[in-house]
C-alpha cells in the first residue's frame, strides 16, 4: 500500500490492485467508500474506493467490436465479471515510477493478449493537496498499430445521506445486458440539476452534454467533482439498497466502440497518440 499525506488529508493506494485508491479521507472523513478487507485480500478492484477504466469504458456489446475490418472479440474480465468490463487497467498490476509524500506517478504496460490486442500504455498521477486530490490518467498507443481508446475514473462514493447534484442534457438507458438502448432527457436530468438523495435515484445510465462538474452533499461535508479537458459523458449507478454509488467521468459512452466515433466519444489513436483525463475530488466542510 502507497500512503499519501498532506496536513490532514490522507490517500492510500493499492499499486497492485489495479493502481486503484484504497482510502481517501479528509480531516478522518472518508471521501470514497474505504476498501474492503475483502478486496485487499483477494486482490478485487471493484472492491476499492476507486479504480481506472481504461481502454475501454463499462460494456461493449457482445464483448468485442468491428475494427479495421476485424471483429474483436474480448476475454471476459476477472473477479467474476463474466464479461468484458471497464477495460483491462484495473485487473493489472501498476509500478511506482515516483513517489513523494503528497504526490506519485504510476504506470503500466499493457502487452497484446485477448483481454486487449493493442499495444498501449498507461499512467496515473496523483496529487494530493490539504483540501483535493487531483488525478491525472493519460493514455499513449504503441508503436505497431492504431487502437480504439476511451477513459474513465470509477471512484465510489459513500450513500447514506448523500445529495448528488449535476447538469446534464439527457442520458443513455441501458438494456437488460448493460448496454445503452435509448437516448433521451428523462426526468432525473432535471431532479440532479435541482439536488437529488442518492437513496431516491434508480439509475445506472450514461449522462450526455455534462459540463464536467458535481457536487456532493452530506451533512457534514461537500465534494466538487471536476473532471477536464471536459469529457461530456457522466455515468451515474446507484444500485439499490447498496452502501454506495458511483459518479464516472468517461471520455465516451459505453459500447462506445461499437458507435459512431464522432457521437460516441471513442477515440482512435495513431501510434505513440495520446488520450488524456483528469479528474478532482475537492473536499469542503460543512
Amino acid at each position: 500500500m502507497l500512503r499519501l499525506s498532506r496536513d490532514h488529508a490522507e490517500l492510500l493506494i493499492a499499486p497492485e490492485i489495479g493502481g486503484g485508491i484504497a482510502a481517501l479521507r479528509f480531516g478522518g472523513i472518508e471521501a470514497l467508500r474505504p476498501a474492503s478487507a475483502r478486496a485487499l485480500r483477494e486482490g478485487d478492484a471493484l472492491g476499492l474506493g476507486e479504480f481506472p477504466m481504461a481502454p475501454f469504458v463499462n460494456r461493449l456489446a457482445g464483448n468485442g467490436f468491428a475494427w479495421q475490418g476485424q471483429r474483436i472479440t474480448l476475454a471476459p474480465a476477472k473477479a467474476g465479471a463474466g464479461e468484458a468490463l471497464h477495460g483491462i487497467a484495473w485487473q493489472q498490476p501498476w509500478q511506482v515510477i515516483e513517489t513523494q509524500p503528497d504526490t506519485a506517478l504510476l504506470g503500466v504496460e499493457i502487452l497484446p493478449t485477448q483481454a486487449w490486442p493493442f499495444a498501449c500504455r498507461l499512467t496515473r498521477r496523483f496529487t494530493l493537496s490539504p483540501r483535493a486530490l487531483r488525478m491525472e490518467m493519460m493514455l499513449t498507443a504503441g508503436p505497431d498499430q492504431p487502437m480504439p481508446a476511451a477513459l474513465g475514473f470509477h471512484p465510489y462514493f459513500p450513500a447514506a445521506d448523500a445529495i448528488i447534484q449535476a447538469e446534464t442534457v439527457a442520458a443513455w438507458e441501458a438494456d437488460a445486458q448493460g448496454i445503452p438502448a435509448s437516448h433521451e432527457k428523462i426526468a432525473a436530468c432535471a431532479a440532479l440539476l435541482a439536488g437529488a438523495k442518492a437513496s431516491d435515484l434508480r439509475l445506472d445510465h450514461c449522462f450526455t452534454g455534462w459540463d464536467g462538474c458535481a457536487r456532493l452533499h452530506w451533512p457534514r461535508h461537500e465534494l466538487t467533482l471536476r473532471a477536464w479537458p471536459n469529457p461530456g459523458f457522466l455515468q451515474i449507478y446507484t444500485p439499490k439498497g447498496a452502501d454506495y454509488f458511483c459518479m464516472e467521468p468517461q471520455t465516451a459512452m459505453p459500447d462506445a466502440f461499437n458507435r459512431p466515433f464522432n457521437s460516441s466519444g471513442a477515440r482512435s489513436l495513431a501510434h505513440r497518440e495520446r488520450l488524456e483525463l483528469g479528474f478532482e475530488i475537492a473536499f469542503a466542510a460543512r
